[in-house]
Order: C-alpha cells, then sequence, then structure tokens
C-alpha cells in the first residue's frame, strides 16, 4: 500500500512504473497503487532475473575472466533457488521441468555472452541504485543502471537485454528508459552520459552463426528530452490529478502480457 503524502499516489517514479502507466493503467493502479504484485513471474523474466544476477556477479570481480561463465547447471540452479526464496512466490515449484527449462536457458544465454563478451576497460558502476528528484521534476525518480562504463572518456550506460530478436533501431522503451536513466545519472553526479547502450543478447541460437550479441547504441540529443520532457509532465498532470481513484485507471486489453487479465478483473469489479 502506498503511503506517499505528496500529492502522487505512488512514491516515486520508476522507468518500469511509468512503462506499466503507458501500457496498462489497471495494472499499474493495482501494483504501484494498491501495492498488490502477487503475480507469479513469467519463465522469460525469471531467466532473465537469474541470467542478469550471473552478469552482476561477473562484473563484481576484481579479475573479470571469461571461463566464470563456464559455470555447471547445480551452480545455475543454486542461484535460481536463492533468487527465488529471496523473492517470494516466483514460479511455480511443482513445475521441476521449468525451473529445468530456466537453468538450461541461463546456460545457453551465458554461453553466447562469453563468446562475445564486450571489452568494457574501465567500469564506473555496477547494478547502480540512483534515487534522487531532478531539476525541474516533483516526484522522485529511481533506477537501477546494469552498467556505467567510460569510453574515449566519454561515460556510457549499459543495459543488458535479453531478447528474441535483434532491434533493427531504437525503440521508444529503450529511448524513455535512456532518459529517465539520463537525468537520474545527471541529477546524481553532475556528469552528462554520452551514449546508452543496451547489450541485446538473442536467446535462440543463429543459425547461419552470425553474433548472439549485438550492442544498440543511443545516442542522447536534444530533440529526444523535449518530448520525453512533454510525456513526462502529462504524465505527472495525469497522477495528480488521477489520484487514488480506480475509476479513472483503465484497462489496456490488447496489452500483450496482461491485457486479458486485467480486462476481466476490470468488468467484475
Amino acid at each position: 500500500m502506498n503511503t506517499n503524502t505528496n500529492k502522487y499516489p505512488i512514491e516515486h517514479l520508476s522507468p518500469s512504473s511509468f512503462r506499466l502507466f503507458l501500457n496498462n493503467r489497471f495494472e499499474f493502479y493495482k501494483a504501484y497503487i494498491k501495492g498488490v504484485k502477487n503475480f507469479k513471474t513469467s519463465e522469460a523474466m525469471f531467466t532473465w532475473t537469474v541470467y542478469h544476477s550471473i552478469l552482476e556477479m561477473f562484473y563484481n570481480q576484481e579479475k573479470r575472466d571469461s571461463a566464470f561463465f563456464d559455470m555447471e547447471e547445480e551452480q545455475i540452479l543454486s542461484i535460481a533457488n536463492a533468487i527465488e526464496e529471496e523473492r517470494e512466490n516466483n514460479i511455480d515449484k511443482k513445475d521441476e521441468k521449468r525451473i529445468d527449462r530456466v537453468v538450461a536457458s541461463v546456460k545457453k544465454l551465458l554461453t553466447f555472452y562469453q563468446s562475445e563478451l564486450p571489452d568494457y576497460k574501465e567500469i564506473l558502476g555496477i547494478e547502480l541504485l540512483l534515487k534522487n528528484t531532478p531539476k525541474g521534476i516533483t516526484i522522485p525518480f529511481k533506477g537501477f543502471v546494469d552498467l556505467v562504463v567510460k569510453e574515449w572518456d566519454e561515460i556510457i550506460l549499459v543495459d543488458h537485454k535479453t531478447v528474441s530478436r535483434f532491434s533493427n533501431k531504437i525503440s521508444p522503451w529503450y529511448m524513455i528508459q535512456a532518459n529517465m536513466y539520463y537525468l537520474l545519472y545527471v541529477t546524481e553526479y553532475k556528469q552528462a552520459p554520452k551514449y546508452m547502450y543496451f547489450d541485446e543478447i538473442k536467446k535462440s541460437k543463429n543459425r547461419d552463426g552470425s553474433p548472439q550479441l549485438r550492442t544498440v547504441k543511443y545516442k542522447y540529443n536534444q530533440k529526444d528530452m523535449v518530448w520525453f520532457a512533454r510525456l513526462l509532465v502529462w504524465t505527472l498532470r495525469q497522477l495528480e490529478v488521477f489520484g487514488d481513484n480506480q475509476d479513472f485507471y483503465l484497462p489496456n486489453p490488447f496489452d500483450m502480457l496482461n491485457g486479458e487479465q486485467s480486462f476481466l478483473e476490470y468488468i467484475e469489479i
């Protein structure tokens, strides 16, 4: 349950909550205003969580040796179980085959990443938690940046992604995430990143032997900052007006993930 006393029904805005507000306001209301997060994590999301956690472990090593990724399935399973215990209600524990599939998928992703390990020589931050209120914004932002690196004397923010197919252009979600992280980082460190890199690992093996990792490079620019500011301002205005009144938070039946479920819940209210 939200205990925020300011003019918004939430305590802070994160990239994930911002995205959910834009995509399915009914689900946003449940998760971030009512605090109802009792849904089970999908197999794909749990796979990503385990993979992401192992990458964090790798980059936190003093000496980063690619042999780190030569993990046995038992090791990956142990990490997955630890995450399950910490987060609770993640995956169906009765489905033993499901956890086996997660472990197999993570092992494959690690093999792909190991074979094309990005050459980040100067790493400034790993899984960096940022929470602050950017200038001109009336609500705190919060986000985790996977990596902060320095190349050619430029600061670059890096995000790990697992994808079914590579992006052929910068998606709107990537632009929103990048600009939110930009504001967080500049506010915290008074330094402006030049780029945000999205390191995409393709989940299935390419039959033609082409690379499994592709880095999508987003260059910060004034034009995108203008429309991002406009989108952000109107989102905050709506949140201020909507408050915690459930009637304003309509479902999106076309949401590919939770659209049908949220619509059925909505019509039963």
